[in-house]
Parts: structure tokens; sequence; C-alpha cells
């Protein structure tokens, strides 16, 4: 069994530290993801049972934990592995319960850094250029930036990574259209 333990680099190194050695005491593996390394487009190679403790309190930390734990049924420190959805109707949350239930979506990456080769891994991942960035929380096309080119991306990831908010990558889509649909019943 493995505890995995989402941290800030450089932050929290006690709080880790103590948690690290009452792991290894009690004969689990212990494996620190860090916030700013983490690569979206890779598995987590995790085992039914294994633990997931999240010490760090920042928001990029916080969507790892809720990315891993629904994609990959690490059991968490809550009573309610559900409580880390706490709103619903964030375009972050919304498209991982969609995604975790079979729903097609745009092709995604859940999170955004300032790594160069993680961004280049992303675009990849996603098709190439261009590509989408979207802030959550944003309405009518507000927080939605087109990106055309590696330099454009690195500078935007630049200004954006230091900022507390959170970000989705996702492949873009010429030409589309928008609509927001309410299923009321299936028949």
């Amino acid at each position: 069994m493995t505890l995995y333990c989402i941290n800030k680099k450089g932050k929290n190194s006690k709080s880790v530290g103590l948690l690290r050695q009452a792991t290894l005491k009690r004969g689990l593996k212990f494996v620190t993801i860090f916030q700013d390394q983490f690569n979206f487009t890779h598995s987590l190679k995790s085992n039914p049972g294994d633990l997931l403790y999240r010490v760090s309190i920042t928001r990029k930390s916080a969507n790892i934990e809720k990315y891993l734990s629904i994609n990959n049924h690490l059991v968490t420190f809550r009573r309610d592995q559900l409580d880390i959805f706490n709103r619903y109707d964030n375009v972050f949350e919304a498209s991982l319960i969609q995604q975790k239930n079979g729903l097609p979506i745009i092709q995604s990456v859940f999170g955004f850094t300032r790594n160069r080769q993680i961004l280049s891994s992303y675009v990849k991942y996603l098709g190439g250029f261009p590509v989408i960035l979207k802030a959550t929380g944003g309405s009518h096309g507000i927080g939605v930036i087109r990106i055309d080119s590696i330099e454009s991306l690195y500078s935007v990831a630049d200004v954006l990574d230091d900022s507390n908010q959170i970000y989705i990558m996702r492949k873009y889509i010429a030409d589309c259209q928008h609509a927001r649909l309410i299923v009321v019943a299936v028949r």
C-alpha cells in the first residue's frame, strides 16, 4: 500500500517529514507529488487501498487531489469522498465528473504549469496548436484564451502560473457552436 502526499515544493517540510516517517514505520510506501511537477497527462499507477493526502493548501494542490481521487479511486482522509467537490458548477469539477461517468468531453488537460517540458507534452497530447486555455469559473467566453504558438504559451504560463486561478488546457475546435442543454428525461 502507498500513501501519496500532495505538496508544494519547499513547503510543509516538517509535516511531510513526520508523515513520511509514520508511513514508513507502518510498512507503507510514501510518494510525494509536487504540484508544480505533476503532469495531468500521465497516469498514476495506484492500487486498490492506496491513500491520498494533501498537505498543501493551494488551489493547484486541491485540484490535483480532485483529479487523482476521482480518476484513481484513491482513499482520502475525508469522511465523504465527494467532500472535495464543493461547487459542481465549476468547469473543472463538472468536466472531471462527466469524464469519470463516461460522458464525452473535449480533450482536456486539467492543470496548468510553468514547467516547459510538461507544457510541451500537454500541447502534443491535445494534438498541437492552437490550444485553448480556460479559466475555471468564467462563463460566456470570459477567461478563454486561444494560444497559437509555444512561445505564446510559455509567456502566458509565466504570467498566469503565480495567480490563484485554475486553468484547463483544451483541444481547439474550429468553427464550433456552444449550447447548454438540460436533459429532463431519457426514454
